[in-house]
């Protein structure tokens, strides 16, 4: 189940009864959401709706590139910045980001910033489209 406090307008979700991938349109104040992907166009209780999980063909189709052969640790470059989704067995992911200093004490070197687990493409989604990059299904 998806906490509503977790949500934004844009986020991809997946609708149980229909097993469809949706992107969120809407949310109302009675916890029912709007949503809608291809023709099919839904407004159901948070309830009605699950998270996707990231997996390696949604990493890759986004252009995140492996760099291991068991494809456990994935990197994507935006801008300089660099984005590294590391997933484990349990359907968790570790995100990280690399940014390069440019000013300060010693420039050219690089800030790594470490978030808490995720398990869900809206909560990757999230930190992308800050980076100027939208997740694609």
């Amino acid at each position: 189940m998806i906490d509503i406090k977790e949500l934004a307008i844009g986020d991809w979700v997946r609708h149980s009864f229909y097993e469809e991938d949706m992107r969120i349109n809407s949310i109302d104040e009675n916890g029912r959401i709007h949503a809608g992907a291809n023709r099919l166009s839904v407004c159901c209780h948070i309830d009605n709706f699950e998270p996707i999980p990231i997996t390696p063909e949604i990493l890759e189709k986004n252009g995140f590139v492996s760099l291991e052969k068991d494809h456990l640790c994935w990197m994507l470059n935006l801008n300089g910045v660099r984005v590294f989704v590391s997933l484990y067995d349990a359907g968790t992911a570790r995100l990280s980001l690399k940014l390069p200093c440019t000013i300060g004490f010693d420039p050219g070197s690089v800030s790594v910033i470490n978030f808490a687990p995720i398990q869900a493409i809206h909560e990757l989604q999230h930190t992308l489209i800050r980076l100027g990059k939208d997740i694609v299904l």
